[in-house]
């Protein structure tokens, strides 16, 4: 239907145009077609009125594909046991909730942001306790099997069992935003370093 109105539309262009330009047509003699023909002089408005215009669909572009990692179930075996034991006596998931928790909330106060609030709320739902959740999971439980053994899983147990583990997991959140904080005046530093070392060598104009 868009097509064919679309039709109608150009059609209804050329026709009010050539009207308001075009002097009136007498009906042309067999002799003056024939001179014609072989002229430059475009065709009547009669015959543009019964000129079809094709004008195909276009095609809707295909979503962008984002590569996913393997999310699948992880094997239900005594290794996987123990790193989801690893994982929660640690608590890394609520460590990675916590910092897409704080990107989100930049996010959400940048002034020229067009998503609304509620895009937010679901997306940190979704991490919490949601999908994103399980399947942040799974993908880390087959991280850490291509690189630990069962043996390794439990010492590592073993260790935040102990004191120094238990201090070093209830640290563990105030270390990742103080390490941020940082790690940003670090990353500003070295900017400004290097901008005034490139406008000194005249590689950039100040």
């Amino acid at each position: 239907m868009r097509k064919y109105t679309l039709i109608l539309c150009l059609l209804a262009c050329c026709t009010g145009a050539l009207a308001q330009t075009a002097p009136a047509r007498k009906k042309e003699t067999r002799k003056e077609a024939r001179t014609r023909k072989g002229s430059d002089v475009p065709p009547p408005i009669e015959r543009l009125e019964e000129t079809k215009i094709d004008v195909a669909e276009p095609t809707p572009a295909a979503p962008e594909a984002f590569p996913m990692p393997d999310t699948a179930a992880p094997p239900a075996d005594a290794l996987t046991a123990a790193l989801r034991h690893l994982l929660r006596v640690t608590n890394s998931l609520d460590l990675g909730t916590q910092f897409a928790q704080q990107l989100t909330n930049r996010d959400q106060m940048d002034p020229q942001r067009t998503l609304p609030d509620v895009f937010f709320t679901r997306l940190m739902e979704s991490m919490k306790t949601g999908e994103g959740r399980r399947l942040l999971e799974h993908m880390v439980i087959y991280i850490y099997r291509e690189h630990f053994t069962l043996e390794e899983v439990n010492a590592i147990n073993a260790f935040y069992e102990t004191p120094a583990g238990k201090k070093l997991i209830s640290t563990m959140p105030l270390l990742l935003p103080e390490s941020m904080k940082r790690g940003q005046a670090i990353g500003v530093y070295l900017a400004r370093k290097v901008y005034g070392e490139l406008v000194s060598e005249g590689l950039i104009k100040n």
